[in-house]
């Protein structure tokens, strides 16, 4: 196993070994020690100078393993579960600061289940959110991407609350899906963000009008720049990638068209 550094500036790359990528800033790469074993594992956080492949600093978790769970704009973080006794498990997430290594644990409040995998997602700002899978589970934390530390959690016994499965962030906002709906989230507080709700027969509009108020290209969006309306199934989602431009996400065609595998459906940002 090992891990290829690559850098676009100089067009060189670098081979470091036995090392599983959690998160990479300035040439830097943190991730979890593995082993030259197949089948061992080894949960020892790792900072290795990506220029070099040297491994720079090693911080032992006293667990058989860790998995990348993902990275914010300054941190990378690690997950691991492990059985405690008693029916009771230790499922944790470690935060690991890129550029000094310093790492900061947090201890899952889901203890009477083996947590598998936590995803993590950055907002590309401040903040990071966790969830116990990419499709919800059992718990979601919000971490404070500066410190590394907690900000916010809830788990699938909180009141009133339901694991969404999230899909993006983007400067300050969680953005998740709900098994009735799309939601939104504070990234900071976990808090929900109101929104205003479409009407559920409404669809995209495609065509365009020119200067005199004339349909450029006629009212049917089927003949608008090509594209087949009639594919939308006119359920809104949560998107799974967001920038200041708006937002995407691939939607399985409705219909009978089986020429395609998916289409895109692209959001506008609101004013």
């Amino acid at each position: 196993m090992f891990t290829v550094y690559a850098d676009p500036k100089t067009q060189k790359s670098t081979v470091i070994p036995f090392v599983t990528p959690a998160g990479v800033l300035n040439g830097v790469v943190a991730g979890a020690k593995g082993s030259n074993q197949e089948g061992a594992a080894d949960g020892t956080i790792v900072i290795a100078d990506g220029t070099t492949g040297k491994i720079t600093k090693q911080t032992p978790t006293k667990q058989d393993y860790l998995n990348a769970a993902g990275s914010g704009s300054k941190r990378a973080y690690l997950a691991s579960n492990s059985y405690a006794g008693d029916d009771k498990y230790n499922n944790a997430l470690y935060s690991v600061d890129i550029a000094s290594g310093a790492v900061v644990q947090t201890k899952s409040q889901v203890v009477d289940e083996q947590v598998s995998a936590f995803t993590c997602w950055g907002d590309q700002a401040k903040a990071v959110v966790c969830t116990s899978g990419e499709s919800g589970g059992k718990e979601i934390i919000g971490f404070d991407d500066t410190t590394g530390k907690k900000t916010w959690e809830y788990t699938d016994k909180s009141a009133s609350r339901v694991i969404p499965a999230v899909t993006a962030a983007f400067h300050g906002i969680v953005y998740a899906q709900t098994e009735a709906q799309p939601v939104l989230m504070d990234a900071a507080t976990g808090a929900d963000v109101p929104t205003g709700t479409p009407a559920s027969s409404s669809k995209p509009s495609a065509g365009s009008t020119s200067a005199d108020g004339a349909p450029s290209q006629g009212n049917d969006p089927a003949s608008a720049n090509g594209s087949d309306m009639s594919l939308y199934d006119g359920k809104l989602k949560s998107p799974t990638a967001v920038t200041r431009y708006g937002g995407a996400y691939l939607q399985a065609p409705s219909g009978s068209n089986y020429d395609l595998q998916s289409i895109l459906i692209a959001l506008a940002p609101t004013a």
